[in-house]
């Protein structure tokens, strides 16, 4: 819930905003303390929430709650630290034998229904015995620790979760120089067997992954997770396979170095080294990651909304095309529902639903040339991300919200019009999403490398090589800035 949220005002007080110091007194909180208690240990906290302001006109914020618990020495979840050491005590971590020490009152019986409660959330017992291939193993543990982590993030008073929990929707910079890096190093791979000037480029860029995965592994934890799946699981190129593994061993180095080698980001790069069922792997660990989103902070949380985009660009990166379209839609559907028609969710799911009709126009290009209609529905959706109120202070200067949204869409505007043969608006595009990013990133930046790519690439197919090379140096000074 932000800050600027009011809830109905109680009549014996001003109306409080969320966030704001002022909220219920002291002796208010000890009136309801018994109500609050019993609520909070059966239900998540909105719900409680609701049933508190509905019921016993009781108004205060998460914040305020989270202080009130820690005054109380309430937690919803038992800290993994406390359940190690009650399995501990139970004789080399065994349930069973802890059960049996609770009923012969051997440990505290609150903290063993906690501890039990718990580890059913995340260890649902099979309905029958099952015999365990090593895909198996490689799956369990990789969602294990997903669990752990997010209970872990939603322990109250975690000072780490409000860095964890970024609500801005818009990829961090770290997290641009990383994918569109690994981009520009496939490009040039696959360029490479008629090229070794190419080749070096590839290798030098693949190289630049160790600098500039930490970075956006700290920016955000939860969205390099996300982002992790989608970009490891779908194929790049014909030849993927050797650079993702030599991507993931990476990702896997820096993230031992910056966390720990249990840090979820460290596990998922290991195991996914060690799978050819990588689609299976990203599908459930998505799914199980949208679960514990919902149950721990809401389907109203921003997290939900990004753990969703990210499900969605798997269908589609994969070439699941009708899932894709079904989960655009109902993206869209529930950002005009829950955020508004004007919100920044709204714009980005139609992006998404874009995309969808862009890949469709990219499937029967390849087979008997473009779908004017499916190419069409595209470019009216992206004009539309591209004009769409969001309330931005820079909308006048330029026409345009400069974001990095902008800049991936007029990209996209921009390959559409080339599938069409419309290169004079391919040029266009182009050029506007260079200038774009070295407003946004800088000259130097790998973003602004990739635009300028494509635009060379292009100008040499129209036959304009002159021009290509005046561009070809003026990206290659830009990088040198970098």
């Amino acid at each position: 819930m932000s800050q600027a949220t009011e809830h109905p005002a109680n009549p014996t007080r001003q109306t409080q905003k969320c966030g704001a110091t002022a909220g219920p007194s002291a002796r208010e909180w000890e009136e309801n303390r018994a109500a609050i208690t019993e609520l909070y240990a059966k239900m998540r906290w909105e719900d409680m929430d609701k049933v508190m302001r509905e019921k016993y006109d009781f108004h205060a914020s998460k914040r305020m709650y989270n202080q009130r618990f820690r005054t109380w020495g309430i937690q919803k979840y038992l800290k993994t630290s406390d359940k190690r050491q009650l399995l501990q005590e139970a004789g080399g971590g065994s349930l069973k034998r802890l059960g049996e020490l609770s009923r012969q009152g051997k440990v505290d019986a609150g903290k063993y229904k906690k501890t039990l409660r718990w580890h059913r959330s995340v260890h649902p017992s099979p309905s029958r015995p099952l015999e365990v291939d090593d895909a198996t193993c490689q799956l369990e543990y990789i969602l294990k620790s997903l669990r752990d982590y997010h209970h872990w993030v939603a322990e109250p008073g975690n000072a780490d979760a409000s860095r964890i929990l970024v609500t801005d929707l818009e990829p961090s910079r770290e997290s641009s120089n990383l994918w569109y890096g690994i981009s520009l190093g496939v490009t040039h791979l696959v360029e490479a067997e008629q090229s070794v000037e190419r080749s070096d480029r590839a290798f030098s860029m693949l190289r630049q992954v160790g600098f500039v995965a930490a970075p956006a592994m700290l920016a955000r934890p939860l969205d390099f997770i996300g982002d992790l799946f989608v970009e490891m699981t779908s194929p790049k190129s014909p030849s993927w396979s050797e650079p993702r593994r030599l991507i993931l061993r990476l990702f896997n180095q820096e993230a031992i170095r910056v966390f720990s080698t249990e840090h979820p980001i460290a596990i998922i790069c290991r195991e996914m080294q060690k799978t050819e069922n990588l689609q299976e792997v990203a599908n459930r660990s998505l799914d199980c990651m949208s679960d514990l989103v919902t149950k721990l902070w809401g389907e109203h949380h921003v997290l939900s909304f990004k753990v969703r985009t990210a499900n969605f660009m798997l269908a589609l990166k994969s070439s699941e095309l009708v899932a894709a379209e079904r989960m655009a839609r109902q993206l869209l559907a529930m950002s005009q529902e829950i955020w508004g028609p004007a919100s920044q969710q709204v714009r980005l799911a139609k992006k998404r639903l874009g995309h969808v009709y862009f890949a469709v126009n990219e499937k029967a290009f390849k087979i008997n040339g473009p779908d004017i209609k499916a190419a069409q529905n595209g470019l009216n959706l992206f004009h539309e991300v591209l004009s769409h109120p969001v309330g931005r202070n820079d909308v006048s200067a330029t026409g345009y919200s400069e974001d990095d949204t902008t800049l991936s869409t007029m990209g996209d505007i921009a390959w559409i019009h080339h599938r069409l043969a419309q290169h004079g608006q391919v040029l266009y595009w182009y050029e506007r999403a260079i200038g774009l990013a070295k407003r946004l990133h800088g000259p130097g930046a790998v973003v602004t490398t990739y635009v300028g790519n494509k635009l060379v690439s292009k100008l040499k197919e129209m036959g304009r090589h002159e021009d290509a090379k005046l561009w070809e140096a003026s990206i290659s000074q830009y990088e040198q800035t970098r």
